[in-house]
Parts: C-alpha cells; sequence; structure tokens
C-alpha cells in the first residue's frame, strides 16, 4: 500500500481493555525527505481521545494515547528508521496491569527492545486505553482524524499486521534472528491469540481478509488503492536507494513510487544512483523503462565506487549504456556497441558475476556488440572486474541535461503499471516478474534470488 488508509468494517467487544499487542511488518518507500508523519495504526474518537503508532516526520518512532485529553502514552524513540532497503518489524505490546511502568508499554524493532526515548510517558497501571474498547474504529495506514490526507498515510508497504486483543506478546512471537545471516526474519504462522477483537491481515499480498477467525468483520479501504506486490518480509526485492548518491556535489535525485522511479537534477558533471542490494556472486536480471533525458545511462556499478566523487560512465567501476550508441566499461567507452532507444523502451539488463561480465537488451532483444539489437540470447558481453560487489544503477551522463528511469527489479511494475506481459526467471526467485524472457539461469536481485546462489 502507498499514501493508502483501510479501516475495520467490524467491531466485536474486546477482550481486555488493558492489554493488547500490534506487530507490523513495514518497508518504507520514502526516505522521509517529505517531511510527513506514516501512520501505521490509529484509533479516534476525537481530537482528545485517540491513539496512534506512527513513525514521525524525522523517522522517530512515536506512539500517542489519551483519553479526555489526558496523555497517558507517550513515546518517542531516539533512533531513527528511515532505511527503505529492507523491511522493519514494530512491536507495540502493551499490559497496563504490571507494577512496573516500563513494563506497561513495551516497543520492539526488528526484535530489539527499545529502552531509549526522548519522551517517555506510561499510562497508570490499570489504566483502560483508548483503542481497547469496543466502540472503536481501527484504522491502519492514516490518521482516524483525517484519513483522506496523504499527509497522514503511509508511503510504503506492509505484510502480516496483527492486531491481539487481551495478551502482550513478546517480538519473539512474530520474528526470530536468523542463524545464518544474524538478521531478524518474519514468522509467517505465529502463534498467538487473537481475542474478541483481534485481526491479522496482509498475509498473502494485498488481501484485506481478516484472517484472525473473528466475527468482526474484513477492513475497507477509505483513500487510494491497495496494490499487490512480490516484495515482503520473506523476500526482499531491489529498490533505488534513496538514502544516497554517488557524489551528492554534482546534484539530487528523486526516487517514487516505491524507490523504483529515478530522476536526476544535477548541478555539475554527471549524477547517478544505485540499488539498495549488491551483490558478489550470482546473475541477475533487471529492467528499466526509459522515460526522458538526453544524457541517461543504465547499468552497474561496482562497490568502490560508490561515494567515490566520480562520474557515471568516467570511471574504471562503472559499466552501462548511455542514450545514443555508446558504452562504457571500466573506464573505457565504445561508440558503436548497442544502438540507441526510445521514450518508453525497456531496456534490461544480464548481471553475470560467476563469469565476470555484462549484458544489455532493448525490447527483449540483446545488442550485438555492433551497434544492433538483434540477438534472442545474450552473445556479447562487456568483462566485469573479478571479485567484486555489484550494484544495478542509473542516472545521466552530462550536465546539460537530466534522466528518468522506471525500475523493475522483479514486482512486476514500471512506476504505477503494471508489466503486459508476465514473464519469471526459471531459478532463484521465481516469483519475480518481468516484461521480457528472463536470460537462462538468471534471477531478480532479491534476498530469495541471492541465496539460490
Amino acid at each position: 500500500m502507498a499514501t493508502s488508509s483501510i479501516r475495520k468494517a467490524g467491531i466485536d467487544p474486546t477482550t481486555s481493555t488493558k492489554k493488547a499487542t500490534w506487530s507490523f511488518w513495514v518497508k518504507f518507500h520514502n526516505a522521509r525527505t517529505d517531511g510527513n508523519d506514516y501512520f501505521l495504526f490509529s484509533s479516534y474518537g476525537d481530537a482528545n481521545s485517540r491513539m496512534h503508532i506512527k513513525v514521525d516526520g524525522s523517522g522517530n518512532l512515536d506512539i500517542n494515547e489519551r483519553l479526555s485529553s489526558s496523555v497517558r502514552i507517550n513515546l518517542i524513540t531516539d533512533a531513527e528508521y528511515r532505511d527503505t532497503s529492507g523491511w522493519y518489524n514494530f512491536v507495540v505490546a502493551i499490559d497496563t496491569t504490571q507494577g512496573t511502568a516500563a513494563d506497561r508499554v513495551k516497543v520492539y524493532v526488528n526484535g530489539e527492545q527499545i529502552t531509549s526515548f526522548s519522551t517517555e510517558t506510561y499510562p497508570g497501571q490499570n489504566d483502560d486505553l483508548h483503542p481497547l474498547q469496543g466502540n472503536i474504529i481501527h484504522y491502519v495506514g492514516c490518521y482516524g482524524g483525517n484519513v483522506n490526507s496523504t499527509n497522514y498515510c503511509l508511503d510504503g508497504s506492509m505484510s502480516h499486521l496483527h492486531f491481539i486483543d487481551g495478551t502482550q506478546y513478546a517480538a519473539s512471537t512474530f520474528g526470530e534472528t536468523d542463524a545464518t545471516t544474524g538478521s531478524w526474519k518474519i514468522k509467517t504462522e505465529p502463534t498467538v491469540t487473537y481475542g474478541n477483537n483481534g485481526w491479522f491481515i496482509f498475509k498473502d499480498n494485498s488481501s484485506l481478509t481478516n484472517q484472525a477467525g473473528n466475527s468482526a468483520g474484513n477492513f475497507i479501504v477509505d483513500t487510494g488503492t491497495i496494490t499487490a506486490s512480490i516484495d515482503n518480509p520473506s523476500d526482499t526485492l531491489a529498490t533505488c536507494n534513496n538514502l544516497i548518491q554517488m557524489d551528492p556535489s554534482n546534484g539530487t535525485f528523486t526516487a517514487t513510487n516505491g524507490a523504483n522511479k529515478f530522476t536526476t537534477n544535477f548541478t555539475s558533471k554527471s549524477i547517478a544512483g544505485y540499488t539498495t542490494i549488491g551483490a558478489y556472486k550470482g546473475k541477475y536480471y533487471a529492467e528499466c523503462k526509459y522515460i526522458s533525458g538526453n544524457a541517461a545511462i543504465f547499468g552497474v556499478v561496482r562497490e568502490d565506487f560508490l561515494g567515490s566523487g566520480d562520474s557515471f560512465a568516467i570511471s574504471n567501476a562503472d559499466w552501462g549504456v548511455a542514450k545514443g550508441t555508446t558504452a562504457y566499461y571500466g573506464g573505457s567507452s565504445n561508440g558503436s556497441w548497442h544502438g540507441d532507444w526510445s521514450p518508453n523502451d525497456i531496456l534490461g539488463c544480464a548481471l553475470d558475476i560467476d563469469n565476470n561480465r555484462v549484458t544489455f537488451s532493448k525490447g527483449g532483444q540483446w545488442c550485438d556488440g555492433s551497434g544492433n539489437w538483434d540477438e534472442a540470447n545474450p552473445t556479447a558481453w562487456l568483462t566485469l572486474t573479478a571479485d567484486k560487489t555489484y550494484f544495478f544503477a542509473a542516472g545521466d551522463n552530462s550536465t546539460s541535461t537530466n534522466a528518468e528511469w522506471e525500475f523493475n527489479f522483479g514486482n512486476g511494475y514500471f512506476g504505477t503499471t503494471q508489466v503486459s506481459s508476465a514473464q519469471n526467471p526459471g531459478v532463484g526467485n521465481t516469483d519475480a516478474i518481468f516484461e521480457y524472457t528472463v536470460p537462462t539461469g538468471f534471477t531478480a536481485l532479491s534476498t530469495k534470488g541471492m541465496n539460490s546462489f
């Protein structure tokens, strides 16, 4: 979901007015540069009786509850949550019967209990809290006091959302530490008791069906649309990195539409940004739709290019195709390696790190190394430097024009438009969706795809 809001269509009497747990898996589409509050959950009676769980305009997690103008919960984390590359698991667990104030509201991010807050107010013992009343509507992805404002909607994706009525659960109920990577990973089937008014939604992509099994009804969409995504907490797809660019002194770029639409705004020489995921082994495929820019360039960069201050297409650490017919590779160029392209043409990139090579396609036809897009399968390759980590990248190669691209890293969309022909890799992340046939042995740049090599 992106800048959308939903609410629960039915209400049951609650099991408890003192105990509850929320667990959300969230991936942000914006690096908090818009300054808006991203509401994950809210309940709303009026301006003086309400509750919210949100990530504010600075990236701080903010939990606030009040009743009749009396603020009973006000917790704002010191930490900021602005990463667009992966999924966050936010857990808020309440039990006002606890004797110790800090135990009455426990906050977890990716399995770690948060104990450092810039603002810290806990409810009184045995307080009855606003969203735990039986007649209170629950909102997801928005502020219940203004569901129609995009300034109060989440710009991001959500998955496996749980509200537990009557029990305070720890984060370990909903996730666990991966023994190999050390990262926090989802439990897709947690063992919980939802209570009378609990709910579980977004179990399967965009489903709004309440999976909790109670009689409180499903959710309805108030604003915007809910779009299904291949990207999920069990399989994170690459996106454009909103936080870091190769040389900030050259200008800026903007990544929108789930960080998959990329626009440059130059000030000097060239500018480029790169994906949130890099790989040091394996074979990966990605697509991008060219929108505009007389000096647009698309390709890959290795890790020592990032933050170097070099310009895309000039450094010895980048490989790409540029508007026109010039290919750039390791600081060199070839002006007749591929053909030109036009607005709305879709380019593909096959990155073969195992064999230290990369090549490109247009409209499903691969370049022949002699200025044409006329090969059914990859035949002409640029040679990569061995034993390096590589990222997909794009930008512009000039100070006289900007460039605009729309990427598909396997999610099946260019901007907000679905691909017209759904093609899946035969290996790795076989759920990924591309416009054109994926070369044999290649997969999407994703956590599932990387784990296949």
